[in-house]
């Protein structure tokens, strides 16, 4: 059974050793890496094996890619709107492709207090 990284992966057993995108996977239980949403079936088999709809794998997918990204879980709407893409060193959202600065709010001209 086979199936073709759609992102990198650390080799099993291996801390310092990366699969790259596109690297296919021979192994009985490959299915695995398509229902975590980390490749897509690269035969027959692991096409029959992994069991999810074109709609469940892409969920799967992109549940993936906001686990690798460490996006928190409350920010899960943000990031799927793409209002933000990450998170800087200090933990302040990186802006996203959708992220619209907000506009500064206007000063009313305050009355004079007649006191």
């Amino acid at each position: 059974m086979k199936a073709r990284l759609i992102r990198r992966l650390r080799k099993a057993g291996s801390p310092k050793e990366w699969l790259p995108v596109g690297h296919v996977v021979d192994h009985p239980r490959a299915h695995v890496l398509v229902r975590m949403g980390h490749a897509e079936p690269a035969d027959e088999e692991c096409q029959q094996a992994h069991g999810l709809t074109p709609a469940q794998m892409s969920a799967a997918q992109r549940s993936a890619d906001r686990v690798a990204k460490g996006i928190h879980p409350d920010d899960y709407g943000a990031y799927d709107a793409g209002l933000i893409s990450g998170y800087n060193p200090d933990g302040t959202p990186i802006p996203g492709p959708n992220y619209v600065e907000p506009e500064p709010e206007d000063e009313e001209d305050e009355e004079p207090n007649d006191e």
